[in-house]
């Protein structure tokens, strides 16, 4: 049997090798570790399925057998057995270290589908569960689709893969369910409510797997076997179609249901897979292969890794002559789901061989550290770097290559680019470099590509740079197009301007053509207090209909807008149903529907008709003026509306003491739409309520919310000068603004006092009383 694996490669290195204690070469990844004949009584069988590992124990299941029976993994003794009690009989199992429960595909469906149950022999935090119990938790109904291949989930109803999987530790919203049918080539991706992800065709891993047996989840691979065959294959779960990484080679045995242990050979991981020579009937038994360290975690969480990159190499001069070996800056990252306090550099060629990490480097953070490599010569060098806890225990390694350069030369100490501020599109290259040479340099040459001109290109130094002597050269390069990789020749030369050596100096040219405001820095779906945004696509759309958005401020109308613009990535999952679950709004028009909204807002008696706000949504509206909020869905919704706006964000759902206003009907709009009017205070937060007449009235709509600055609180809507009345005064104030861009005259907040402004104003003539 061998296995066949990925290599590393130079750069970002995640092997995942062990360092100490027993150390597992690569090529033993794939070997088998032990074999458990399972101690049940009764006629060998052919059909031997379910196999999970709890931390501690395995634990299996046999065909047409309702128990689910505990051994031990290094001896096999049977431990303890459980008798499920589904009717269908247990087949392919999972454990979950989240819930310490373990998933159960059934041997049969009911009358709906596939039921999948999860039996709790632990504390699962649901304090009405009891240990040793058994939960029906959801079907997978018959004639569900799988979407990568057109078929159903079910065919034979006999289910030989389930693999729990926990994508974040630190968030069990979104654990999955890896499941799969016998003799199938459909394997689906399942939330633990039964509703599905996703959609595989495993023939796409190997055309063995047309018939998929056996899953497991190894961190970021899923393991499939396939029924009837004797291979284990490794496929990358986050690719789709999913795409073969590495396969297991294991003659003629029979594959079925499998599952991760880093525990009980601990620093070898296993991965235990219920095997069964092929024809006939065999004694039951589990196998345990090696797989590389850091591979999987228990019960479905992501292996302990580490991820450790080079930075940065460079020869270390000595003044004396030559160099002194090279200084690396590596770059840890600890994955490893416990702190570490050491970094452990085992090997003759790395100095130091431990380095204390003070503060402590906590898991998921990263961190550079500077270690000198001595003794070797130029090209390919690897070294094992290991991360141990505050007991020096490891917790996780790797190992890491690097390309160590020839120290003959120069060397490039910094680099950088900088565009001119001319607009011309030139930048400025400055690096500073090191005479590795054993001569004294006078004289630099720089070439650069054909097309592409740098200047100067003739350098000159007095005094002459000797041997680990360093200079800093800033040049002008032209000619370059945005992103282009351009390498300029450098060759250095000593007094007599016979050249002592040259190498090429690359990086890519920067953009300096002159920016616009799009993209800008700030988020396109909200306002952001900057002009532009962060969408190109999106910032060019809403500013070529509202310039004011690019050149002035992406405020609450330009985010409004990006809303309802389907160029704009503004798709929010969550909705505003529920008062506790209210979005943001802002001046200017939002597009909303109230279609299966539910009513949880309190009625209100001074409110038209019975006071109650039907299949309510919600809003957050910070005021932005001291003045009156007007809140309208006037001409703009396809139901009878209704509308409620109340002091203050902090209570919901908010009751009599916090109401501002409410309106059912506004005479001045068709199809019973409504307007309410509040006096509100700039920074205030205000909750709006958008919903219907009765029970049965939701829809679709805009609400338009306007905040109309310089009303005092005796006056009212389109009294511009407070004296009580709206009349002759006001019109003669809203004329002398019109086409203004910022005014109280400017009744509907679009930065435009015109014809709409005056309607309003028309409309609310008369004395405010």
């Amino acid at each position: 049997m061998h296995f066949t694996t990925k290599t590393c490669s130079i750069g970002s290195i995640a092997c995942g090798l062990t360092l100490l204690g027993a150390v597992p070469a690569a090529a033993d990844v794939g070997d088998e570790i032990a074999v458990i004949t399972v101690p049940v009584s009764g006629a060998d069988t052919f059909c031997s399925i379910g196999c999970a590992f709890d931390g501690g124990y395995l634990h299996y299941t046999r065909c047409g057998d309702e128990n689910i029976y505990k051994i031990d993994p290094l001896s096999g003794a049977l431990i303890d057995t459980f008798a499920s009690g589904i009717p269908e009989f247990p087949n392919a199992i999972s454990y979950d270290a989240t819930r310490n429960a373990i998933w159960i595909g059934c041997q049969g469906c009911n009358a709906v589908g596939m039921p999948i149950y999860l039996w709790h022999f632990g504390a699962d935090g649901d304090p009405n569960t009891a240990d040793d119990t058994v939960t029906h938790e959801f079907d997978i109904p018959f004639g569900l689709l799988n979407p990568a291949t057109g078929n159903p989930f079910l065919g034979f109803c006999f289910i030989d893969g389930i693999a729990f999987d926990a994508f974040d530790p630190n968030d069990p919203n979104d654990d999955g369910l890896w499941v799969s049918d016998d003799v199938d080539d459909d394997l689906g991706l399942f939330a633990l409510d039964g509703s599905l992800i996703n959609g595989y065709a495993p023939a796409s891993v190997d055309p063995s797997l047309a018939t998929t047996s056996g899953l497991a989840v190894g961190g970021p691979r899923i393991y499939l076997a396939n029924n009837g065959g004797g291979d284990v294959f490794r496929a990358d779960k986050f690719a789709d179609p999913l795409t073969l990484v590495d396969q297991f080679e294991n003659g003629n045995d029979r594959q079925e249901d499998m599952e991760c242990d880093p525990v009980t050979f601990a620093p070898i991981e296993v991965m235990w897979v219920r095997t069964t020579p092929q024809g006939g009937a065999f004694p039951d038994v589990i196998t345990a292969y090696e797989i590389e360290p850091g591979s999987c975690g228990l019960g479905g969480a992501p292996g302990a890794s580490c991820e450790f990159e080079v930075q940065e190499v460079l020869c270390n001069c000595n003044p004396d002559g030559g160099t002194d070996g090279y200084s690396v800056n590596l770059n840890l990252v600890n994955n490893s789901g416990v702190d570490a306090y050491w970094v452990l550099l085992p090997g003759f060629n790395t100095v130091p061989n431990i380095v204390p990490l003070v503060p402590p480097l906590a898991n998921g953070e990263s961190r550079k550290i500077d270690i000198d490599i001595v003794d070797v010569d130029p090209g390919e060098f690897c070294f094992y770097v290991v991360l141990a806890d505050i007991n020096i225990d490891e917790c996780c390694s790797a190992e890491v290559c690097v390309d160590l350069p020839e120290c003959d030369c120069f060397q490039l100490l910094e680099k950088s680019v900088d565009c001119l501020p001319d607009g011309s599109g030139d930048y400025v290259l400055t690096f500073t470099f090191q005479n590795l040479t054993e001569d004294v340099i006078y004289h630099s040459f720089l070439i650069a590509p054909p097309g592409i001109t740098v200047s100067p290109d003739y350098i000159a130094y007095d005094p002459g740079l000797a041997h680990c002597d360093s200079a800093t050269v800033n040049v002008i390069v032209s000619g370059a197009g945005a992103g282009e990789e351009v390498c300029i020749l450098f060759s250095i030369h000593n007094i007599d301007l016979l050249e002592c050596c040259a190498d090429f100096i690359c990086c890519p040219a920067p953009d300096c053509a002159p920016q616009g405001p799009c993209p800008g820095k700030g988020d396109c779906c909200a306002a952001n207090g900057t002009p532009g945004c962060e969408q190109p696509e999106c910032c060019e759309a809403i500013c070529a209909a509202d310039p004011f958005c690019c050149d002035t401020e992406w405020d609450g109308i330009c985010a409004n807008a990006a809303l309802a613009n389907p160029l704009c990535d503004c798709f929010v999952e969550e909705n505003n149903d529920d008062c506790e679950d209210r979005f943001d709004i802002f001046d200017g028009q939002t597009g909303y529907s109230t279609i299966g909204a539910t009513t949880d807002g309190l009625p209100h008696a001074v409110c038209m008709f019975d006071g109650q706000t039907y299949n309510d949504i919600w809003y957050n509206y910070v005021a932005t003026c001291d003045g009156t909020l007007t809140v309208t869905t006037c001409d703009a919704a396809d139901y009878d509306t209704d509308l409620a706006v109340y002091n203050g964000c902090d209570v919901c759902p908010p009751g009599d003491n916090e109401l501002a206003g409410c309106n059912d009907d506004d005479s001045a709009c068709a199809g019973f739409t409504s307007t309410v009017m509040v006096g509100v205070s700039a920074g205030n937060c205000y909750k709006i309520r958008v919903g219907g007449w009765n029970a049965g009235d939701s829809g679709n709509g805009t609400v338009t919310i306007t905040c109309t600055p310089g009303i005092p609180e005796d006056g009212c809507f389109g009294d511009l000068n407070g004296d009580g009345v709206v009349g002759p005064a006001d019109l003669s104030i809203l004329l002398s603004e019109w086409g203004s861009s910022s005014s109280i005259a400017d009744l509907n907040h679009d930065r435009n006092v015109n014809s709409a402004d005056l309607a309003m104003l028309l409309a609310a003539w008369g004395s405010c009383s």
